[in-house]
């Protein structure tokens, strides 16, 4: 429409006292007219196009919250001029009441055209799992009279591992999980991006009394957990680091953790955990060269963002570096009996060397493959004939499907019974097993 209306100027422009010569009263009337619509048309556009090219200079915006305070990291798209004047508000989304409303200064960062900005001392109630409360940022930049603002919805929390436990607002939580769930879990994208669906998932999983999720990167499902007061465990769960396997230069993985992988959740208040890899080695030189590269990234994220705990190799990487010591455990599944849960009695059991006390998490325990029909998967140079053999045996093939079902229902509950018993005598005993999500599928 811009480009049309710029041709027709130039047509009436370059070749008006020509056609005018040959044009009738009325046609002159009709044309006059036609060339004070496209000027006014055209400028209007102009000043449209450059009011949008002006109203979005910030590339990003993340808000790290304490129980009180919150630290925003500001990306902009260029330099920002020395004269622009910043202030932030807070507001109480359910109350209207403004907490906050004032002029800010920034922190320069190390980074080109990125800017941090904090504020202490909040009036603010906190985000817990049984009483979300969320909040309204509203960013504001003034610069010659133009004043541009983006908004941000936030909640204060703070999550940290401490002597051997896990802690949400200074108090010790028990995780109470579920790994797999939608999205992107061949649910038709109608159905599983649908905040319909998003919500009445996550309030069931409530019903049943789990308190965190795994997620991918999903705006709608966050914003959901935000609401509703799931915790969620997400980030980048890959065996690759910005397809690397482990990256060779340390800084820009650790770059792309912070702008790519963990830049849209980081400012989502129901994000307690990242996820650095998933089952990544863990010996051999090529374990070394993991561990190496982890325990350098661990370090250089918490100073981005230390509100949260990571786990840097779920599965096999028994903390070494990270913040939990995380473990897949799939007894009574592919091997052993469910009554294996009873090593969690006995940390020297389940950990082969002496390590300091961290929490553990079983973020894979419970599960098996099944396929669309319900009766095991039987892949060939797989674990599951095996675990099918056991548990479900010659039965008749109509039978499998029933067989199958029975055995993870009752293998889920022992596994969380016995998750329920040992906890009195693992909390708080270093040493020992501390804390673990109960249930976790996979």
């Amino acid at each position: 429409m811009h480009i049309i209306l710029k041709n027709i100027l130039l047509l009436f422009i370059t070749g008006r006292n020509v056609h005018v010569t040959v044009l009738n009263s009325f046609n002159k009337i009709v044309c006059t007219h036609l060339l004070k619509i496209a000027i006014i048309l055209f400028f209007s556009l102009n000043a449209y196009a450059q009011k949008q090219a002006v109203s979005l200079p910030f590339k990003n915006l993340i808000s790290f919250t304490t129980q009180n305070t919150v630290k925003l990291e500001v990306t902009f798209n260029e330099q920002t001029s020395s004269n622009t004047k910043f202030a932030i508000k807070i507001m109480d989304e359910r109350s209207g009441k403004i907490v906050f409303d004032q002029t800010v200064t920034a922190v320069l960062s190390k980074e080109e055209n990125k800017r941090i900005f904090s504020i202490t001392n909040l009036p603010v109630d906190i985000w817990t799992p049984t009483s979300p409360r969320l909040y309204q940022l509203v960013f504001i930049a003034t610069t010659d009279n133009k004043t541009l603002e983006q908004k941000q919805r936030i909640g204060f929390r703070f999550f940290e591992s401490k002597n051997g436990n896990l802690y949400l607002n200074g108090k010790p939580v028990f995780l109470r999980g579920i790994a797999i769930n939608p999205p992107a879990r061949g649910i038709p994208d109608s159905v599983e991006k649908s905040r319909k669906f998003a919500e009445e998932y996550v309030k069931f999983m409530k019903s049943i009394h789990v308190n965190i999720i795994r997620i991918p990167n999903n705006e709608i499902w966050y914003n959901v957990c935000d609401e509703l007061g799931m915790m969620v465990f997400g980030g980048n769960y890959s065996s690759t680091v910005n397809d690397e396997k482990p990256p060779k230069d340390y800084d820009k993985a650790v770059a792309w953790y912070i702008n790519e992988a963990f830049a849209d959740i980081a400012s989502h208040p129901s994000l307690m955990i990242y996820a650095m890899t998933n089952e990544v080695p863990y010996e051999g030189q090529i374990g070394i060269d993991w561990e190496k590269f982890l325990s350098y990234a661990h370090t250089q994220l918490k100073k981005w963002d230390n509100t949260r705990t990571y786990i840097a190799n779920p599965g096999y990487g028994y903390g070494k570096s990270g913040d939990i010591c995380d473990l897949h455990r799939y007894w009574g599944w592919y091997y052993c009996s469910p009554f294996t849960f009873l090593n969690i009695r006995n940390n020297e059991a389940i950990i082969p060397f002496k390590k300091g006390v961290q929490p553990v998490t079983f973020t894979e325990c419970v599960g098996n493959y099944t396929g669309p029909d319900g009766k095991y998967n039987l892949t060939p140079d797989h674990k599951n004939p095996g675990s099918q053999l056991n548990w479900t045996g010659h039965a008749d093939w109509n039978d499998q499907a029933r067989l199958a079902d029975e055995h993870q229902s009752f293998t889920f509950k022992q596994a969380t019974e016995l998750f329920r018993r040992l906890r009195a005598i693992s909390i708080g005993r270093p040493g020992k097993v501390i804390v673990v999500p109960a249930g976790s599928i996979i």
